[in-house]
């Protein structure tokens, strides 16, 4: 069994290896372990970068499974802006199905990106901006000597456990990659105009979105699932920087992507990164 697995990553990573080293063609076994799919929200989606593929979704034609595939594998991206763990069980909205209704016994690559829209991140974010005129919002998240934040992430593990159960069940082959958040802010409260929140909130959002990505790193371990995490790869690229720096895009004067979301650069080095832990 082992054997076998490391035969069906190996030819997965041949699929993949040319995009990224332009010498290795994909053998021609590979044509048929090559099916892949992508599920998750805007994270993988890609709102905002050009081309869009699916106007329900927001999905880019250049969003990091598109990038990974590239033409290479076979690829069935259902990722959509607003998914939350629900929407891979159920239909998301009119027209958008269940995103596990995507996957087969013979899905070969999976990649799963979801759980910031679990602990509301986005209203998070909303929050800090509306605190910034009452002293920020880190008091506000911390009242009563309880995070609760860190209670939202909690609550969120069980769901990552669930469908990483479900994914299994219905691609029992499949190499399952649970893939993290890029880093949105740095760790200290230097970040300019560029985001309108308290500048003493800036590195308390950081380290929830590092805490949220250790909890999906720490389901996957658990699972045997691989795990990328992209926050400390992304460090000195947060949506803080320069606009031919940053991976993530600010809260003011976005650009090539929506706010507080990867540019297409990010989405090319997330699927670096997926690579990377694929030849690992």
């Amino acid at each position: 069994m082992c054997g076998s697995g490391f035969v069906r990553i190996g030819l997965v990573v041949l699929a993949v290896a040319s995009l990224f080293c332009g010498v290795l063609a994909a053998p021609a076994q590979a044509a048929r372990l090559r099916k892949y799919v992508a599920l998750g929200d805007s994270f993988a989606a890609g709102p905002g970068i050009p081309r869009e593929l699916n106007e329900k979704c927001e999905r880019s034609s250049r969003n990091y499974a598109q990038v990974l595939a590239e033409g290479r594998l076979a690829l069935t991206d259902v990722t959509c802006k607003g998914a939350t763990t629900d929407a891979l069980f159920h239909r998301q909205k009119a027209g958008v199905a269940a995103q596990l209704d995507s996957l087969a016994a013979d899905t070969e690559l999976v990649t799963l990106t979801v759980g910031g829209n679990d602990i509301g991140f986005g209203g998070i974010l909303r929050t800090c901006v509306f605190a910034s005129f009452l002293r920020g919002c880190k008091r506000i998240f911390t009242a009563n000597g309880k995070d609760r934040i860190e209670a939202k992430i909690a609550a969120t593990a069980p769901k990552i456990d669930k469908a990483l159960e479900r994914i299994r069940a219905k691609a029992p082959h499949a190499v399952i990659v649970v893939v993290g958040y890029l880093r949105l802010l740095p760790d200290t409260a230097n970040c300019g105009k560029s985001i309108a929140v308290e500048p003493e909130d800036i590195p308390y959002l950081a380290a929830k979105e590092r805490s949220l990505n250790t909890m999906l790193a720490r389901r996957a371990a658990a699972f045997g699932a691989l795990s990328v995490d992209p926050f400390e790869p992304s460090t000195g690229h947060d949506a803080c920087r320069s606009r031919t720096t940053r991976w993530t895009e600010p809260m003011r004067d976005p650009s090539g992507a929506i706010a507080m979301h990867p540019n297409a650069r990010g989405m090319h080095e997330v699927a670096r990164l997926i690579y990377t832990a694929l030849a690992g």
